[in-house]
């Protein structure tokens, strides 16, 4: 059965996502593709497209269906998921205009945006006080996320994914605990708008381990952050490497 995507062809005239941010080449290239010996998704090659990066290629496809599955079989899972989600609710509400996804695919456009983020596990809200060593402190970014540690030990995570005249954001805040290698930022809240304008779902609570490392820069490169998510929701190692192990370069 092919896949839910093929109808969103009709719709990227207004469906049609803005470029992820640019990279600073030294981490990730510009298509999401790792420059470095062990870049953006670790040794087994490129990131996987976001939910966003699914529609941007598809949007080059010029109503070719091969290149459309191309570019939806290129997503990480959760991005393929989300993709579908957001083409389904535009086919079953004839979604033509902004209005139209604003006022019933809000769910699903959140869910877009977020598809790159890293699973984690609920919590009561209450966060310890954040400790991070300098060489964290800044702004980390891959084409479709960006991290934000400062000296106080508070964190920051955004994403942004656009249709034409339609902004979707998640900024997640809460603190950040280093160990060692340990990393474990506590969200606590967030602030989410469709189109631009304040969404309503309520959020919870999560906290999100990781193992860090920060290569140096180089005459070259930048510093990379590199991390890995420790609660990756693939099981599979070769799917694990995949999906839960990114590169970010340093604003």
């Amino acid at each position: 059965m092919r896949s839910l995507l093929v109808p969103a062809v009709a719709l990227l005239g207004v469906f049609a996502f803005a470029c992820s941010p640019s990279t600073t080449g030294s981490g990730v290239g510009p298509g999401g593709g790792a420059t470095t010996a062990d870049g953006g998704a670790g040794a087994t090659g490129a990131k996987p497209l976001s939910c966003s990066g699914i529609f941007d290629c598809a949007g080059a496809c010029a109503d070719d269906k091969a290149c459309e599955d191309n570019c939806l079989a290129q997503g990480s899972p959760a991005s393929q998921d989300a993709a579908n989600g957001l083409v389904k609710c535009a086919t079953d509400n004839a979604c033509a205009d902004a209005d139209c996804f604003k006022t019933n695919c809000e769910a699903e456009l959140q869910a877009c945006a977020s598809s790159s983020s890293a699973s984690g596990e609920t919590f009561d809200g209450t966060a310890p006080a954040g400790n991070v060593p300098a060489e964290l402190v800044g702004k980390w970014h891959s084409p479709d996320e960006v991290y934000e540690f400062r000296a106080d030990g508070t964190a920051s995570y955004y994403t942004q994914s656009k249709t034409s005249g339609c902004l979707t954001t998640s900024l997640e805040n809460g603190t950040a605990v280093a160990n060692g290698d340990s990393l474990t930022i506590y969200f606590t809240s967030r602030v989410h708008k469709v189109c631009d304008t304040q969404g309503d779902e309520p959020y919870t609570p999560k906290s999100v381990p990781f193992k860090f490392r920060v290569d140096p820069a180089t005459e070259t490169l930048k510093p990379i952050l590199r991390l890995q998510e420790l609660n990756c929701r693939y099981s599979d190692p070769a799917a694990a490497e995949m999906y839960c192990r990114v590169g970010y370069d340093k604003e």
